[in-house]
């Protein structure tokens, strides 16, 4: 039986842990909603000159009274369960002290009395250190039953070996071992109820745990709370474009955290301010600039040209040796060749004579 006692404030002390996880998020979602209240609030203060600015933040006074509508649901829901909790400790230990006197369990001294339930008030609020109270009150009760229990057992004990000298006493030892055994089974049913109460217990407030980690995400979600350097100082036009900080570096977003240590302590370089070596030391050619083979390919063009030019003179005489004539028209060409590439306006082929000679004129 003590075991079994034992299991009950094992499974409890489990129930006991998820309402204190319950209580820290329900703690930490109040913080962030009132951190949010206050940014309204503040919004609320800084554009409060014209009318249409707080029809514009009408939205973000509805996110928060989602937030706050959310978790006003989710600390209803807790209330409504620890009322519950409380509830069914406190009948347990009613029910358990009305049938001490029936088996002359004498009830045990309690150190610290517990709050009294009233069921005109089934949404009153109790602590856990409330509901831990008269828990351990409660097992106060069932471990008395268990010391009574023990003693039964230890004065059939007695009377047994006594038997043994040949006394008649065997009718006596079946009715105390009948009355024992029917506290243990009640006993039994005490502790198999409360089990079972705490098993359910356990499962409501592994239910809402997850609830109440539900919303505190969803609010992480949509809003993220930590400081920034800037909260509490003023800004000004620039500021609201690009934040830095005092060493240069770009901050983020006013919610954000601030750029770490180590994205300080190593920058990235810049491109444009340091240039390659291999494109310094390797130029790249423009493509436009013409080449040397194209150079050479043009020259040669040229020179092939004035050359035919002059081979047929050199037939009609027979000789190597060019006539002063095709000697004069020859040069005569080339000059004005040169004209006709600086003068933008090329003149007519008639106009081409002006200025020679007469016997050149007449050689032609």
């Amino acid at each position: 039986m003590e075991s079994a006692i034992g299991e009950l404030k094992n499974r409890f002390n489990q129930i006991n842990d998820q309402i204190g996880k319950i209580l820290e998020i329900k703690m930490s979602a109040h913080f962030k909603i009132s951190r949010f209240k206050t940014i309204y609030d503040e919004m609320i203060l800084m554009n409060s000159s014209k009318k249409h600015f707080l029809v514009c933040l009408e939205a973000l006074h509805f996110q928060y009274k989602m937030f706050i509508t959310e978790q006003e649901s989710l600390t209803r829901l807790l209330l409504m369960l620890l009322n519950r909790v409380y509830r069914d400790y406190f009948n347990y230990y009613n029910v358990i002290l009305k049938e001490l006197p029936k088996y002359e369990v004498h009830a045990p001294v309690i150190a610290k009395p517990h709050l009294v339930y009233k069921d005109a008030e089934p949404s009153a609020e109790f602590q856990p250190e409330d509901i831990a109270l008269v828990f351990e009150n409660m097992m106060s009760l069932l471990y008395s039953v268990a010391l009574k229990y023990n003693e039964n057992e230890t004065v059939i004990h007695q009377y047994k070996v006594r038997s043994v000298s040949g006394i008649f006493i065997g009718n006596l030892i079946n009715t105390l071992e009948y009355d024992n055994r029917v506290l243990d089974d009640h006993a039994s049913l005490f502790i198999k109820s409360v089990d079972f109460t705490l098993k359910t217990q356990a499962s409501y407030f592994s239910k809402t745990l997850k609830r109440f980690q539900c919303a505190v995400e969803d609010i992480d979600n949509e809003v993220s709370f930590q400081e920034s350097p800037w909260d509490n100082s003023g800004m000004s036009v620039a500021d609201q474009v690009v934040q830095k900080t005092d060493d240069g570096y770009p901050m983020v977003s006013q919610w954000t955290s601030p750029p770490s240590a180590d994205d300080r302590s190593h920058p990235k370089e810049d491109d444009r301010s340091h240039p390659k070596e291999d494109d310094r030391s390797h130029p790249k050619e423009d493509d436009r600039s013409p080449s040397k083979e194209g150079l050479d390919a043009d020259t040669k063009g040229k020179d092939e040209t004035q050359e035919s030019d002059i081979t047929p003179f050199r037939s009609l005489r027979g000789d190597a040796t060019p006539s002063p004539l095709i000697t004069a028209h020859t040069r005569r060409e080339g000059v004005l060749n040169e004209k006709r590439c600086k003068d933008p306006y090329p003149k007519a082929l008639e106009d081409e004579v002006v200025g020679m000679t007469i016997d050149e004129i007449k050689d032609l």
